[in-house]
């Protein structure tokens, strides 16, 4: 996969930005390059957060506020 990151400029200069990020591992950002297609995938960063299952969603009937919060169920939870 790197051979190829290494190949595509685009990807390439994604791959530099994501590692960039503090907390991030080449592993990480080779998942991410992939799962959403070059970020391609997502029109915004809130569908990215929703999809990857950072993006927690309160769990509420009415006014009320019942239970915890929890990420969407089409979150990729891997």
């Amino acid at each position: 996969m790197l051979k190829i990151i290494d190949n595509n400029e685009s990807l390439k200069k994604d791959y530099q930005l994501i590692i960039s990020i503090p907390g991030i591992a080449p592993q990480t950002a080779t998942c991410l390059l992939i799962v959403t297609k070059g970020f391609t995938t997502f029109d915004n960063a809130r569908k990215l957060a929703c999809y990857a299952g950072v993006a927690p969603f309160p769990y509420q009937s009415g006014t009320s506020i019942n239970g915890r919060t929890k990420v969407s169920h089409l979150a990729d939870k891997s």
